[in-house]
């Protein structure tokens, strides 16, 4: 197996562990187990626990950054509040979808690696996440609010009922999605739109 694949196959079996048993009990030798990959190429590849949690997380944001990217692209004549749904709803769609790497990212944003992971960013690591959010909705939002509380808002909030969802508390249904977005999008709208009535 090439070392890229290995990586990639790693970073999955990482997840999977942690999305079935958890953060708090994680360990090296789980992922060992589930991948069928020796501890010490997994040590060799990523040098630390901590750095194979990291790029886990890197490699989560990464693919709904480029979801983002790719859905904005497609949909920036469209009216302001449909363009914003449109990518939504692919968003959440996609974190529903990946079950159950949405339930590892999850558990990492709310454990204490976060705290390690901002550093990262204020030290000028890669936020994939936040250059495509920037990118999408710089020109759409008032400037005098603090976008970081909104972008914690939108995800935290969408990771939040789309993990519920994945774990069978809610149904996954237009219905239920719609609620979702109304919810979201009545939390924002008259806070930060320039112009909600679009």
């Amino acid at each position: 197996m090439k070392g890229e694949e290995r990586r990639q196959k790693i970073i999955d079996g990482t997840m999977r562990v942690i999305a079935e048993k958890g953060l708090d009990t994680f360990s090296v030798i789980q992922v060992a187990r589930k991948t069928h990959i020796n501890e010490a190429l997994i040590y060799r590849d990523f040098e630390t626990k901590d750095n194979l949690l990291m790029s886990c997380y890197y490699s989560y944001q990464n693919k709904v950054a480029n979801l983002y990217r790719e859905i904005s692209a497609k949909n920036s004549m469209k009216p302001l509040k449909e363009n914003l749904y449109e990518v939504w709803y692919a968003a959440f769609c996609f974190m529903v979808d990946e079950d159950y790497r949405t339930i590892f990212a999850h558990a990492f944003r709310e454990s204490s690696y976060r705290e390690a992971l901002m550093n990262e960013e204020k030290q000028g690591k890669p936020d994939y996440l936040y250059e495509a959010r920037e990118k999408w909705l710089g020109e759409k939002f008032n400037q005098d609010i603090n976008m970081s509380f909104i972008w914690t808002y939108v995800i935290d909030l969408s990771m939040e009922f789309a993990v519920r969802i994945i774990r069978g508390e809610f149904t996954y249904d237009e219905e239920n999605i719609m609620q979702i977005w109304n919810l979201m999008f009545g939390g924002i709208s008259s806070l930060i739109l320039k112009d909600s009535s679009n």
